[in-house]
């Protein structure tokens, strides 16, 4: 098992290929388990928000489009500037959309997906030290 970190070389930077030249918008994202004292929960994937918060990728695709732009970095400066300002410990939000079904969640995750794929023509993700 994988603890999750602010350590860059952990992190890969998904291009979504949305702008024409094919460079951007970004997505920073890890594979993990939220660092805990207590208990062990299952390992996951997150999405790194500007404002330094891991966030689990279910509850970031369900989250409304406009909401989804605090996770989606526009150039590799903009990446770069945030992973800069990350503290040693990371912060993560680990919690499930609320309210919702375990369909709708997976529904959600599904629709976001396929957004981004329609969007790119593909979702390639790479080590961060590629690109920084």
């Amino acid at each position: 098992m994988k603890w999750l970190s602010n350590r860059r070389e952990d992190f890969e930077l998904v291009n979504l290929h949305w702008h024409e030249d094919g460079h951007g918008p970004y997505l920073i994202r890890q594979d993990g388990c939220p660092p805990c004292d207590d208990r062990v929960p299952p390992e996951g994937r997150y999405f790194l928000m500007k404002d330094g918060t891991w966030l689990l990728n279910i509850t970031f695709c369900n989250l409304p489009r406009e909401e989804q732009s605090r996770g989606i970095y526009e150039s590799i400066p903009e990446v770069a500037a945030t992973i800069d300002a990350l503290g040693s410990r990371p912060v993560v939000d680990s919690h499930l959309p609320e309210g919702m079904s375990h369909e709708a969640m997976l529904a959600g995750l599904r629709a976001a997906a396929r957004e981004f794929l329609d969007k790119s023509q593909q979702y390639p993700a790479a080590p961060l030290s590629r690109y920084l």
